[in-house]
């Protein structure tokens, strides 16, 4: 994983070949910060009559 100033800039999964390695790296040096990947779970709410956490 590599970070840049705390953000997430990317990251190398697997196993590669040394030179591979370098490659990368070349690449996350030159990408921005950007958002971490997340595991994409959705988030929904269901209210029925009764909830009165709407206020």
């Amino acid at each position: 994983m590599f970070l840049r100033d705390g953000g997430y800039v990317g990251s190398i999964e697997g196993l590669h070949d040394w030179s591979e390695y370098v490659k990368e790296y070349a690449i996350m040096l030159q990408k921005p910060v950007s958002r971490a990947p997340s595991i994409g779970v959705a988030i929904s709410a269901v209210c029925s009559s009764d909830c009165n956490w709407l206020g």
